[in-house]
């Protein structure tokens, strides 16, 4: 399967929080940034026969061109957005990466070395059709079983750029609707 981002699709998530200390000051942090439309597929593969065993897991961060750019770019967008009013006035800690960080080259480091996953895991088991690595078809049945169903985040082939949980209750209600269907 090969995802690709449509043109004027938001890339980036960008996450603040106000809150106030003991004497009642408020500070506005800037949280995190988050890549909301990765195209970086990862693996997860059975080790062993034995249940006990963990899987092989490789999430593969970062490891499309087009991942690695559009977070390099967002990283470079907060300079833009701490240096315009209002927030220019009222920044008054650091801004991380630091000034030293500068060149296209230095936010793509920076994103390698800094960057760390936001746990909105999908795919593993990607409703997909065989041909093309799916692992469940649109009845929710693992291809090759006939007893085997997937309800769960694993079946979401690519991240649609929204948080996840409401992605779990369409899948539980999808769910809920084939096996209320077939117990008829």
């Amino acid at each position: 399967m090969k995802a690709q981002i449509a043109a004027g699709v938001p890339q980036m998530e960008f996450a603040w929080n106000v809150a106030a200390d003991a004497n009642n000051v408020s500070t506005l942090t800037f949280d995190r940034l988050i890549l909301v439309k990765p195209l970086s597929r990862g693996t997860v593969h059975i080790n062993s026969t034995d249940p006990l065993v963990p899987p092989v897991i490789d999430p593969k961060y970062l490891s499309a061109p087009h991942d690695k750019f559009a977070f390099a770019k967002g990283v470079q967008f907060t300079r833009t957005i701490v240096d315009t009013e209002p927030l220019k006035s009222i920044v008054v800690g650091p801004v991380v990466p630091d000034a030293t960080v500068q060149t296209d080259e230095d936010f793509v480091n920076y994103v390698n070395t800094k960057s760390v996953s936001e746990h909105h895991f999908v795919g593993t088991s990607a409703m997909t059709p065989r041909s093309e690595g799916g692992v469940v078809d649109p009845s929710l049945v693992v291809y090759g079983t006939s007893n085997v169903r997937v309800a769960d985040l694993s079946i979401i082939a690519s991240l649609p750029g929204i948080h996840t949980v409401s992605l779990a209750y369409m899948v539980a209600e999808r769910a809920a609707e084939i096996i209320k269907a077939e117990d008829k």
